[in-house]
């Protein structure tokens, strides 16, 4: 019975570690070099998911700022959007913003690294199918590709665990952006945040 017992709980954690949902912030590194001494931030706020980016750059990334859209308990996106706070440097006379249409969230980035970010492309899913919890949900590309240079190496598709879209970045730099994170966070806590009295008439 003991051994019993003790294979049984070997078992189930085995299938804990297996199925457990995300459950806290994770900061998933999409690339650049390795400048840079400083550390910003960009987060939606509480209740909001990003949609998309907003950045300014000449011929580097300088700063980037999420673009965030209210998701309803329904894992619907609601009427609101805000831009978070700027991360990065000071410098960039070109702003561009890049979002998801048909009503998608931010689930990852693709484009290119070296020494800098040299492009980034959202990856974007609906928000209902990230909800369930799906390992390869659908995705589709923002509607404006971002490069800022030429050179670099693609960096692959970054994207957040199943259960989680992109809630922020964060960034190190210096002049200008020498490194890119994504921060996400599991769907299911961020919907729902909002009560329909909150959204403006």
């Amino acid at each position: 019975m003991l051994r019993l017992s003790a294979a049984l709980s070997l078992l189930c954690l085995a299938l804990c570690v297996t199925v457990r949902p995300i459950s806290a912030q994770s900061e998933i590194p999409f690339g650049g070099g390795d400048g840079g001494d400083q550390i910003g931030y960009s987060r939606c706020p509480s209740g909001y998911a990003a949609i998309g980016y907003a950045v300014k750059s000449g011929f580097h990334l300088d700063s980037i700022a999420a673009v965030c859209g209210s998701l309803k308990a329904d894992f619907s996106l609601g009427p609101q959007t805000v831009v978070a706070g700027i991360a990065g440097g000071p410098g960039g006379d070109i702003e561009r913003v890049a979002q998801c249409n048909r009503g998608g969230v931010l689930q990852g980035l693709t484009g290119k690294t070296g020494r800098y970010v040299n492009e980034i492309v959202g990856l974007c899913s609906t928000p209902s199918e990230v909800a369930a919890n799906n390992p390869t949900p659908g995705t589709w590309e923002t509607d404006n590709r971002i490069r800022f240079e030429d050179g670099g190496a693609p960096a692959g598709n970054r994207t957040c665990s199943p259960g989680a879209v992109i809630t922020g970045f964060k960034v190190r730099y210096g002049q200008w952006t020498d490194f890119l994170w994504l921060i996400c966070s599991p769907i299911k806590q961020t919907a729902g945040v909002m009560e329909e009295s909150d959204y403006p008439r």
